[in-house]
């Protein structure tokens, strides 16, 4: 078994042991519910009236898994934070509807009215309000006014405080659990994690590291493809590392004393610095790729074998002369060794600070969004109490909660809470693929609920043993979260459905209740669904295309800021807009058609593909630039890719072609338009443009680096010019050939968008540029 598949096997065993330990943590939590729900004494059981919000609770602290103690200590916060939000809202509506509305009207509309209005306030309190804390303010809202009027006779006078309460009540114990379970017998600790995992990722990008070293020696392009195949694989696992290092950074704070987090203000996070580890493998890689010829067979890099022992022994390189390439053929080559000295560079800087664990003295998000100061924060919060997205959710959040509770109490008197409670519970600020979380959480739903009359059929009088039954099922949906099947949606509604079926006495026939509650759920997404298609009108399809301009618009004011220094800020800004595209791809896919043509995926995923290639090579263009390097080439460089993306987005902006129906004539030769002779056959960069660039580039280049070591240089600085020159020769080249695949992406876009028309971008564009004159 070779170093690969060691790596590879000893990432997904701990893999399971995570998943597995991480389950085992909630069905502890989940036992400790059902223990205190069942077994505490009478009058405390008394105070516990909605044991399913305590289990509810559990679940969103611990997300379905992976929580840590400082994770815990967040969620319980948040929880009740929650229950200090809902509880006096609460009991000041139950007693006004107890003293003005009649009790024939107080269930059916006073309660849903309450649940909106309540709702609105709880969704417009301030953004730094985490979800969980909203979530469980939601529930409890349902929860209290749904059941409360459900009763005979009302709740009376006595109970307006007291029910509140103890619904509250509810949701402290299951916080109270996931605390007690994440602490005991021992703590998991999100320090200890992000360490473990960070030597984790250092060995697989090491690991990767070595195998893009042999595609590179390799003697044949079979083995060097071979070896890239290997090093991608390697690159998903670090991938989830690193995602899952992110996540834990806001847990460190509850767990790391401010005293111990202060740290020297040049030191970077600890996800910085892994990823810094990352890029120059991407660029190893990518030279790779852009290498067609093996073995690489060039004087100049006969002691490539000695620089690579001498990084793997992290121990500093000789100086190596290298002479400035004069063919494109070579770029590569010496991209390769930049990155391999990158490299070397964060794995030592890496190495330095192991014993360091960073925590940003910011405030933690939840969609790892670059966290805002304290400060602020609370400036923007109160500069924009009533900015319109802010009061769109609201708006959004209240009329769903009020439907779901008012058709759900219609559909089954007495259990509308359980069509509010899946709206309440998954509650999201901003938008979210509504169709794809509808159909994992109802298919988890139904998963748990069948699953849950299985086991009470199992252990019908006994709850013990109702427990066992329980603990397989939390392992399993602790998997189930990982798969692209059901992911973290749908295993969290297959959790808490079988623990709601199973974890409480007196529903009835559990197979009754099962129903009721699946048609009460239904009932809540169809109102979410509804609510969400008024509020976000825009298909996803629309938003993808949209953000394909977006996209475009980025990378031409980051092409233009190559000079600046402002190019690093745009390059992060374009990798965002990215990022954002690949969501609204995946969320597309999964979109139901209706009567609109079939979303063109692969289109869209190749457009991605070509953008994602494009900014990496600007990434790499912010580490080279300096303002001696070569301006006249670079001028010429930026005015001709940043002319082709402008001319992309003026032809992807057209709402519709049938004005620019590319088979008519072109204009007249009288009409002062110019014939079709003069005109482009290409959109972005012709051949014969991109190799006078670059052919222009490398005689420069050539003339700088035999100036500068004429007139003396120190040692090694003659290398590293000539491999940041040949890094920025090689990013040029990339460029202009990621604009000309991002031309052909378009085409086949449009014409996937068109299929009754013949789609030339050219003749699209030169037919725009005549209308606007």
């Amino acid at each position: 078994m070779n170093t690969s598949t060691t790596t590879t096997t000893t990432f997904h065993r701990h893999q399971w042991r995570s998943v597995a330990s991480s389950a085992l943590r909630t069905a502890s939590a989940c036992v400790l519910v059902g223990c205190a729900t069942i077994y505490f004494p009478s009058a405390l059981r008394r105070q516990l009236s909605f044991p399913a919000l305590s289990y509810v609770t559990a679940i969103l602290i611990t997300g379905g898994g992976d929580a840590t103690l400082g994770d815990a200590v967040a969620g319980a916060a948040d929880a009740l934070l929650g229950v200090v939000q809902a509880t006096p809202p609460a009991a000041l509506g139950l007693f006004l509807i107890e003293r003005a509305v009649p009790r024939a009207l107080a269930a059916p509309l006073a309660a849903p009215l309450m649940v909106a209005v309540t709702a609105f306030l709880v969704a417009m309190g301030g953004s730094r309000t985490r979800p969980i804390a909203k979530r469980v303010a939601l529930g409890q809202t349902v929860i209290v006014y749904a059941t409360a009027f459900a009763r005979v006779g009302g709740v009376g006078e006595a109970e307006t405080v007291m029910h509140p309460v103890r619904v509250a009540a509810s949701a402290v114990i299951g916080a109270a659990a996931v605390l007690i379970a994440l602490a005991l017998p021992y703590p998991r600790l999100a320090c200890r994690e992000v360490k473990k995992n960070s030597r984790r990722f250092t060995n697989i990008m090491t690991e990767k590291a070595r195998l893009l070293i042999k595609a590179f020696c390799a003697d044949d392009k079979d083995s060097a493809d071979a070896y890239i195949s290997q090093a991608r694989s390697l690159s998903c696992q670090g991938a989830k590392l690193l995602q899952h290092i992110k996540l834990k950074q806001a847990s460190l704070q509850w767990e790391t004393p401010k005293i111990i987090s202060i740290m020297p203000t040049n030191c970077k996070p600890l996800p910085e610095r892994l990823q810094a580890l990352e890029t120059p493998l991407k660029g190893m890689e990518l030279s790779l790729i852009n290498t067609h010829s093996f073995p690489i067979k060039a004087s100049d890099y006969q002691n490539l074998n000695h620089l690579l022992n001498t990084l793997k022994n992290k121990t500093s390189p000789e100086t190596v002369h290298l002479n400035f390439p004069t063919t494109p053929q070579d770029l590569p080559l010496l991209f390769f060794l930049f990155c391999m000295d990158l490299f070397k560079q964060a794995y030592t800087s890496l190495s330095a600070r192991t014993t360091e664990t960073r925590v940003a003295p910011s405030v933690a998000t939840d969609d790892n969004t670059t966290p805002v100061s304290p400060t602020k924060q609370k400036s923007a919060d109160n500069n924009h109490w009533f900015d319109k997205p802010r009061l769109t959710e609201a708006v959004r959040c209240a009329v769903s909660l009020g439907l779901a509770v008012l058709l759900g109490t219609v559909f089954s008197p007495g259990n509308g809470h359980w069509a509010g409670l899946i709206v309440a519970t998954g509650f999201t600020p901003g938008r979210e693929p509504t169709f794809k979380l509808a159909n994992l959480k109802a298919q988890g739903t139904v998963l748990g609920s069948v699953y849950g009359v299985f086991g009470s059929l199992i252990s019908e009088h006994l709850m013990e043993l109702r427990f066992l039954v329980l603990l397989p099922w939390i392992i399993f949906t602790g998997f189930l979260r990982k798969s692209r099947m059901y992911r973290q949606a749908g295993a969290t509604a297959a959790v808490v459905s079988a623990l709601i079926v199973l974890g409480r006495r007196n529903y009835g026939t559990p197979a009754q209740f099962t129903i009721m509650r699946i048609s009460e759920t239904f009932i809540g997404l169809f109102c979410s669904i509804l609510v969400d298609l008024v509020s976000h009108p825009a298909r996803a399809s629309t938003l993808a295309k949209n953000q394909v301009c977006n996209c475009l618009t980025s990378l031409r004011e980051c092409v233009g800021a190559i000079r600046s220094l402002e190019i690093r800020e745009q390059q992060k800004k374009l990798s965002k807009d990215i990022g954002q595209l690949c969501k609204f791809i995946e969320e597309a896919e999964a979109e139901p058609n209706f009567w609109f043509l079939p979303f063109p995926g692969a289109c869209y995923k190749k457009a991605l593909n070509s953008l994602s290639k494009v900014s990496e090579f600007l990434l790499f263009m912010t580490y080279v630039m300096e303002e001696e390097f070569i301006s006249e080439d670079l001028e010429v460089f930026v005015e001709e890719v940043g002319l082709s993306v402008s001319r992309f987005e003026e032809v992807l902006k057209i709402k519709s072609l049938s004005m620019m129906d590319a088979n008519e004539g072109t204009s007249d030769i009288e009409s002062g338009k110019g014939s079709s002779k003069e005109r482009r056959q290409v959109l972005g960069m012709e051949e014969e443009e991109m190799e006078r660039i670059l052919d222009g580039f490398l005689e420069h280049g050539q003339e700088v680096t035999e100036r500068t070591e004429a007139n003396g240089i120190k040692e090694g600085s003659g290398r590293e010019m000539v491999l940041r020159l040949s890094t920025l020769g090689f990013c040029i080249h990339g460029l202009m050939r990621g604009t000309r695949e991002i031309e052909v992406g378009l085409q086949e876009l449009l014409q996937k968008e068109n299929p009754s028309s013949h789609i030339n971008l050219c003749e699209i564009y030169y037919k725009i540029q005549e209308v606007n004159v």
